[in-house]
């Protein structure tokens, strides 16, 4: 199957499990109606970490290329206060989604493949969204 009819299947398939609905996932991320979830994201167990959106502060979609060398790593924290999950295809990749938490002073850091960046990227902003509107009512 081709990357990205793969892709386009996995971000269709929707389903209700233990985190929420699944509205997106690949290889990376799974991105649900309750939280996004970052795949091999502890070193050196690569169990997953899950975010709910009423933890993330804020979410902004960079470009690789702006960020600092020494600040990223195949897996783990460069020299600097980003966490970045195991991609090996980092140094491809065109985008980044950079999430700062209100639980930790440690962003996290999202990389993955750039045709489905744009996607998750809104679903954690708009999730974000309704999760503020929420915890303030």
């Amino acid at each position: 199957m081709a990357d990205s009819a793969k892709s386009d299947e996995m971000q269709e398939h929707q389903h209700h499990g233990k985190h929420g609905t699944v509205l997106f996932f690949n290889e990376d991320v799974t991105v649900t109606d309750q939280e996004v979830a970052i795949n091999w994201y502890y070193f050196p167990v690569a169990s997953a970490k899950h975010i709910p959106y009423s933890d993330i502060l804020r979410a902004e979609l960079l470009k690789m290329a702006d960020m600092d060398f020494l600040s990223t790593k195949t897996w783990g924290m460069g020299l600097s206060n980003i966490w970045w999950h195991c991609d090996f295809k980092r140094l491809s990749r065109v985008n980044v989604i950079m999430l700062t938490l209100k639980s930790q002073s440690i962003q996290v850091a999202i990389t993955t493949d750039d045709a489905d960046v744009g996607k998750i990227f809104d679903l954690i902003t708009k999730h974000k969204h309704h999760a503020a509107v929420a915890s303030s009512s």
